[in-house]
Formats: structure tokens, C-alpha cells, sequence
């Protein structure tokens, strides 16, 4: 944020408003498009623009005007069903969140009495001796460049957890305390987490996680005037690829490619709807596979499933060895490498996907003839 406002500070015909919520987007017959919004004080004002750029997240004011039946009926390339957002459930989907502050530089018992001090450039996973859906919690320190930083540690469990049920600090801290015997929580030399950091903690509401979700439509226009929808407006899903800034940049990137290369605003717009409307649907699906199951939800059928989705990964690893790359790498495995596209990627998957199942249909079948 302080990089865009460095840049934009640069150009004298950009005015950055602060604090004021989009109300309303419509067509405006003289200058193209006009959009409400509403000022800190309740006051209400109205801007023009030949173009609209949506990035105000998953429930988007800009994409909802666009999807609404009748409203851009007067441009005629403007299809309002395509703005209607597809939306799917995930094994994440509905998790809650919400962040303990761990203390800088704390130390970890070790069952022999003694201590290991902590890295700061290494990875934790502090476990706790309860195993149940509703009281298993693990601590994920991450690495941190600064070792004398507060470490955000982010507690992502089922919505019945039992640290949703806890409101005050004092209990919260002996439900830690329960769960972790041999931190001291109530020693301050070494200590974990703070004393005032527990009331904190047991008030904060935290977050969910969201559907995955996308607008097939990622740009309109009527030749001259147009809107076109980037970030969490055009795609959103759960933070398990660790693909949303990422993929909210990318959008920005391809935008301003097509703007530069396209000299009319509308097969600029064009250009960016071909290219983002089947990424993103590329996107979403892998969003809805790729690791969906590394919270470690604790119940019996979510247990089941991580180990099948296990199993699929490990089988598509496997093939990729023994065939020496003919067959491709999982999805989440793919991702890594820049310079494919989320297209291609989930285009190479859905092959694999279908040969996989051609051959056990096959298999099944032939089996099935053998008993015959």
C-alpha cells in the first residue's frame, strides 16, 4: 500500500479518497460510467469515468451492478449472467482463524528436561497432547528475518473448536496450558506468550475462510466505456496455495498488458476477459484441489479424505517418476514453476485425470468379465 500511494503521489491528475464505500456502478450516457460512493460523513458523491476498475474483494460492489439483470442493457456486448459468481465448497471452506501473538526468542522443553532455543530461520510445529476434533491445536512458528520480532502464530481449526467457546484471557491461558504442559505459561523468563496477550487472544472473533468462488466475467464494455474486475472481485478461495496476492498482481499485469497493446479501450477489454476469464476458472479448480487438507481437520471424514487425497498426490508423483515427466507433477506441485499458466496447469491435471480413470474403468471391467 505505501508503494502504491508513493507511485501515485507522483502524478498530479489522481485523487486518492480515503474511507468512502462504493454504493452504486451504472452506465452514465455522457461519460460512460458512473459510480457512487459514500463519504465518511454520510455525504454522497458521484464520479464519471470511462473507465471502472473493480477490485473492492469477494463481495464486490462493481460486480454486483454488473450482474444485475436490465442495468448495462444499453451496451449491447454486456451479458449480465456472466457476472454471476460460481461458487464451491472446499474441505477449508468455513474454517476459523485467528492469530496468537507468540513472544520473541521463547524457548522449547524438550522431554529430557532440558531446552532448544529457537531458530528464528527455522519452521515449528508445537503439538498439543490433546488428539480430539475438538481440542487438537498445533503451534506453526514460521521462520522470521527479524529474531526479535513478535511471532504471529495463526490457530486454524474447525468452527466447534474449543477456543471458540473461551472469552476471558485467564481461561484461555489454562486451556494452553492443559494442552502444552511443558511450556510454563506462567513463568515470564522464556515465556511463550505474554500475560496480556491471552485476553486478547479469547476476545478476538478472528475469520473464516471463505467458498471458493469466481465471476466468469471479468470485463464489459460498449466500445468506449467499460468496467473490468481484478483481485478477490473476479476470484477468491481459501488461503491454502498462498495464491491471492499473487493471483490479484497477476490480474493487474495482464490488465495493463492489454491496455498498452490494444489501442481501443473495448478489444482492450476484450483481450483481458480471454485472458483472465479461463485463469481464473483455472484458478478456482485448483484452489478447490491443490491442498485443501493441510490444517489437519480433525474429523472422521475429512481423516478419510486427506488420506485419499494423499494417496491421489503420491500416485501422480510416482507416475511422473517412472515416466520420467511424461505424466505431469500434481497441481500443487506445478504451481511453483512461474512460467505456467493455472490454465495450463489444471489442463495437464485434467488429462492425467481422465487417462487414471479410463484405465481403472478399464481394469474394473475386465476384472468384472474374469469373475464372469
Amino acid at each position: 500500500m505505501q508503494q502504491l500511494l508513493k507511485e501515485v503521489a507522483q502524478d498530479d491528475s489522481i485523487t486518492v479518497v480515503f474511507r468512502a464505500q462504493c454504493q452504486s456502478v451504472k452506465p452514465d450516457s455522457e461519460r460512460g460510467v458512473q459510480v457512487e460512493m459514500c463519504d465518511s460523513d454520510g455525504s454522497v458523491t458521484t464520479l464519471s469515468a470511462q473507465l471502472v476498475v473493480g477490485a473492492d474483494g469477494q463481495s464486490s460492489k462493481v460486480r454486483e451492478a454488473l450482474s444485475k439483470e436490465g442495468l448495462f442493457a444499453a451496451w449491447a456486448r454486456h451479458a449480465h449472467s456472466r457476472f454471476n459468481l460460481r461458487q464451491f465448497e472446499t474441505p477449508s471452506t468455513g474454517l476459523r482463524i485467528k492469530t496468537l501473538q507468540i513472544e520473541p526468542n521463547f524457548t522449547i522443553p524438550v522431554g529430557d528436561g532440558t531446552v532448544l532455543p529457537l531458530d528464528s530461520t527455522a519452521n515449528y510445529a508445537l503439538e498439543s497432547v490433546n488428539k480430539g476434533s475438538t481440542n487438537r491445536v498445533v503451534l506453526a512458528v514460521l521462520p522470521a528475518r527479524d529474531p526479535s520480532a513478535i511471532r504471529p502464530t495463526a490457530i486454524c481449526t474447525l468452527p466447534n473448536h474449543d477456543v471458540w467457546k473461551i472469552d476471558k484471557g485467564t481461561e484461555m491461558k489454562a486451556w494452553f496450558q492443559a494442552a502444552f504442559p511443558r511450556f510454563d505459561f506462567d513463568g515470564r523468563e522464556g515465556c511463550l506468550v505474554a500475560e496480556e496477550e491471552w485476553q486478547r487472544f479469547a476476545e478476538s472473533k478472528g475469520a473464516r475462510f471463505p467458498l471458493c468462488q469466481y465471476s466468469p466475467g471479468a470485463a464489459t464494455s460498449d466500445g468506449d466505456a467499460g468496467v473490468v474486475l481484478v483481485g478477490d472481485a473476479l476470484h477468491t478461495f481459501p488461503p491454502d496455495l498462498g495464491q491471492g496476492v499473487n493471483a490479484a498482481l497477476a490480474d493487474v499485469v495482464a490488465l495493463d498488458s492489454c491496455l498498452r497493446r490494444e489501442p481501443l479501450l473495448g478489444r482492450a477489454l476484450d483481450a483481458y476477459q480471454a485472458d483472465r476469464g479461463p485463469e481464473t476458472k483455472a484458478l478456482v479448480k485448483l484452489a478447490r484441489v491443490g491442498a485443501p487438507y493441510q490444517y489437519q481437520q480433525a474429523s472422521r471424514i475429512l481423516t478419510i479424505r486427506r488420506y485419499l487425497w494423499s494417496f491421489n498426490i503420491l500416485l501422480r508423483i510416482t507416475l511422473n517418476k517412472l515416466t520420467l515427466g511424461l505424466t505431469p507433477q500434481p497441481g500443487v506441485m506445478q504451481m511453483m514453476d512461474s512460467q505456467l499458466s493455472f490454465k495450463t496447469i489444471m489442463q495437464s491435471a485434467d488429462r492425467l485425470t481422465a487417462a487414471l480413470w479410463t484405465v481403472t474403468a478399464a481394469a474394473v471391467g475386465l476384472l468384472v468379465k474374469g469373475l464372469c
